[in-house]
Protein backbone atom coordinates (compact mmCIF):
# COMPACT_ATOMS: atom_id res chain seq x y z
CA UNK A 1 0.00 0.00 0.00
CA UNK A 2 1.47 3.26 -1.23
CA UNK A 3 1.72 6.36 1.75
CA UNK A 4 1.37 9.64 0.64
CA UNK A 5 2.92 12.46 2.20
CA UNK A 6 1.34 15.76 2.56
CA UNK A 7 2.65 16.91 -0.39
CA UNK A 8 2.31 13.99 -2.85
CA UNK A 9 -1.30 14.15 -1.82
CA UNK A 10 -1.80 18.23 -2.52
CA UNK A 11 0.08 17.30 -6.34
CA UNK A 12 -2.17 14.27 -6.93
CA UNK A 13 -5.23 16.59 -6.03
CA UNK A 14 -3.92 19.48 -7.66
CA UNK A 15 -2.92 17.14 -11.29
CA UNK A 16 -6.74 15.80 -10.80
CA UNK A 17 -8.36 19.35 -10.17
CA UNK A 18 -6.38 20.32 -13.88
CA UNK A 19 -7.83 16.78 -15.31
CA UNK A 20 -11.19 17.39 -14.24
CA UNK A 21 -10.98 21.31 -16.72
CA UNK A 22 -9.50 18.60 -18.65
CA UNK A 23 -6.07 20.51 -18.97
CA UNK A 24 -3.71 18.66 -21.07
CA UNK A 25 -1.07 18.89 -17.62
CA UNK A 26 -3.87 16.83 -15.95
CA UNK A 27 -4.04 13.70 -14.94
CA UNK A 28 -6.76 11.27 -13.14
CA UNK A 29 -6.12 11.05 -9.20
CA UNK A 30 -5.02 7.03 -9.09
CA UNK A 31 -5.49 6.81 -5.43
CA UNK A 32 -6.22 3.08 -5.64
CA UNK A 33 -4.21 0.83 -2.82
CA UNK A 34 -3.46 4.07 -1.12
CA UNK A 35 -2.78 3.87 2.80
CA UNK A 36 -4.78 7.69 2.98
CA UNK A 37 -5.84 6.67 6.52
CA UNK A 38 -6.55 9.90 8.43
CA UNK A 39 -5.85 11.97 5.80
CA UNK A 40 -6.95 15.20 5.36
CA UNK A 41 -9.31 15.10 2.08
CA UNK A 42 -11.74 17.49 3.21
CA UNK A 43 -13.43 19.87 0.69
CA UNK A 44 -11.21 17.86 -2.33
CA UNK A 45 -12.54 17.29 -5.14
CA UNK A 46 -12.15 13.47 -6.12
CA UNK A 47 -14.93 13.01 -8.67
CA UNK A 48 -13.80 9.71 -11.23
CA UNK A 49 -11.19 9.30 -8.77
CA UNK A 50 -9.75 5.68 -8.66
CA UNK A 51 -10.06 4.96 -4.50
CA UNK A 52 -9.89 0.89 -5.19
CA UNK A 53 -8.92 -0.56 -2.29
CA UNK A 54 -7.61 2.68 -0.81
CA UNK A 55 -7.37 2.67 2.86
CA UNK A 56 -9.48 5.86 4.20
CA UNK A 57 -10.46 4.53 7.70
CA UNK A 58 -10.22 7.89 9.87
CA UNK A 59 -9.57 10.40 6.75
CA UNK A 60 -11.78 13.62 7.07
CA UNK A 61 -13.78 13.71 3.84
CA UNK A 62 -15.97 16.12 4.90
CA UNK A 63 -17.74 18.19 1.90
CA UNK A 64 -15.17 16.03 -0.17
CA UNK A 65 -16.85 15.60 -4.20
CA UNK A 66 -16.65 11.88 -3.88
CA UNK A 67 -19.08 11.66 -7.38
CA UNK A 68 -18.43 8.99 -9.53
CA UNK A 69 -15.05 7.76 -7.81
CA UNK A 70 -14.47 4.43 -7.58
CA UNK A 71 -14.64 3.05 -4.07
CA UNK A 72 -14.68 -0.42 -4.60
CA UNK A 73 -12.89 -2.25 -1.77
CA UNK A 74 -12.03 1.17 -0.07
CA UNK A 75 -12.00 0.80 3.88
CA UNK A 76 -14.13 3.76 5.13
CA UNK A 77 -14.37 2.41 8.50
CA UNK A 78 -14.85 5.72 10.71
CA UNK A 79 -14.35 8.19 7.77
CA UNK A 80 -15.44 11.90 8.04
CA UNK A 81 -18.30 11.91 5.59
CA UNK A 82 -20.51 14.31 6.71
CA UNK A 83 -21.63 17.07 3.89
CA UNK A 84 -19.60 15.15 1.11
CA UNK A 85 -21.68 14.97 -2.06
CA UNK A 86 -22.16 11.35 -2.21
CA UNK A 87 -21.87 10.89 1.33
CA UNK A 88 -24.84 8.27 0.98
CA UNK A 89 -22.17 5.76 0.99
CA UNK A 90 -22.16 2.25 2.91
CA UNK A 91 -19.36 -0.29 2.40
CA UNK A 92 -19.76 -4.15 3.58
CA UNK A 93 -18.09 -7.10 2.67
CA UNK A 94 -19.94 -10.32 2.51
CA UNK A 95 -18.83 -13.76 1.73
CA UNK A 96 -15.66 -12.85 -0.09
CA UNK A 97 -17.01 -10.04 -2.17
CA UNK A 98 -16.60 -5.98 -1.53
CA UNK A 99 -19.81 -4.21 -1.87
CA UNK A 100 -20.15 -0.60 -2.12
CA UNK A 101 -23.37 1.33 -2.07
CA UNK A 102 -24.56 4.87 -3.10
CA UNK A 103 -27.75 6.44 -3.51
CA UNK A 104 -28.50 5.25 -7.21
CA UNK A 105 -25.56 2.57 -7.93
CA UNK A 106 -24.00 -0.38 -5.24
CA UNK A 107 -21.33 -2.42 -6.66
CA UNK A 108 -20.74 -5.65 -5.74
CA UNK A 109 -17.47 -7.10 -6.63
CA UNK A 110 -16.68 -6.55 -10.18
CA UNK A 111 -20.82 -6.43 -10.97
CA UNK A 112 -22.19 -2.30 -10.95
CA UNK A 113 -25.37 -1.90 -11.27
CA UNK A 114 -28.32 0.54 -9.93
CA UNK A 115 -30.00 -0.01 -6.67
CA UNK A 116 -33.29 -0.73 -8.41
CA UNK A 117 -31.97 -3.44 -10.46
CA UNK A 118 -30.37 -5.03 -7.10
CA UNK A 119 -33.69 -4.29 -5.05
CA UNK A 120 -35.51 -6.89 -7.89
CA UNK A 121 -33.06 -9.03 -7.92
CA UNK A 122 -33.85 -13.17 -6.89
CA UNK A 123 -31.62 -15.45 -6.34
CA UNK A 124 -32.86 -17.20 -9.70
CA UNK A 125 -33.22 -14.07 -11.67
CA UNK A 126 -31.02 -14.64 -14.94
CA UNK A 127 -28.66 -11.79 -14.08
CA UNK A 128 -28.00 -12.55 -11.21
CA UNK A 129 -27.07 -16.60 -11.96
CA UNK A 130 -24.25 -14.89 -14.87
CA UNK A 131 -22.47 -12.83 -12.85
CA UNK A 132 -20.06 -16.03 -11.25
CA UNK A 133 -20.75 -19.42 -10.54
CA UNK A 134 -21.79 -19.24 -7.13
CA UNK A 135 -23.70 -16.11 -7.04
CA UNK A 136 -27.16 -17.42 -6.06
CA UNK A 137 -26.09 -19.51 -3.24
CA UNK A 138 -24.32 -15.90 -2.26
CA UNK A 139 -27.05 -13.87 -3.06
CA UNK A 140 -30.13 -16.22 -1.10
CA UNK A 141 -27.83 -15.92 1.64
CA UNK A 142 -27.11 -12.03 1.62
CA UNK A 143 -29.45 -10.36 -0.27
CA UNK A 144 -32.02 -9.42 2.32
CA UNK A 145 -28.93 -8.03 4.49
CA UNK A 146 -27.39 -6.26 1.07
CA UNK A 147 -31.40 -4.65 -0.04
CA UNK A 148 -31.71 -3.53 3.75
CA UNK A 149 -28.53 -1.42 3.22
CA UNK A 150 -29.70 -0.53 0.16
CA UNK A 151 -33.07 0.95 1.09
CA UNK A 152 -31.09 2.70 3.60
CA UNK A 153 -28.47 4.64 1.62
CA UNK A 154 -31.35 5.29 -0.85
CA UNK A 155 -33.38 6.78 1.77
CA UNK A 156 -30.83 8.85 3.60
CA UNK A 157 -29.67 10.59 -0.28
CA UNK A 158 -33.67 11.28 -0.48
CA UNK A 159 -33.59 12.51 2.90
CA UNK A 160 -30.22 15.34 2.17
CA UNK A 161 -31.86 16.34 -1.55
CA UNK A 162 -34.60 17.57 0.30
CA UNK A 163 -33.02 20.02 2.70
Amino acid sequence: MKTYTADELKNVLKKHKLWMSDEPEGEKADLSEANLSGADLSEANLSGADLRWANLSWANLSGADLSEANLSGANLREANLSGASDSSVCRMDFGGWSICIRSKETSIGCQKHTNEKWLEWTPDSPEIKQMHENASEWWKIHQEAVKAAIRVVMNKSKQGDSK
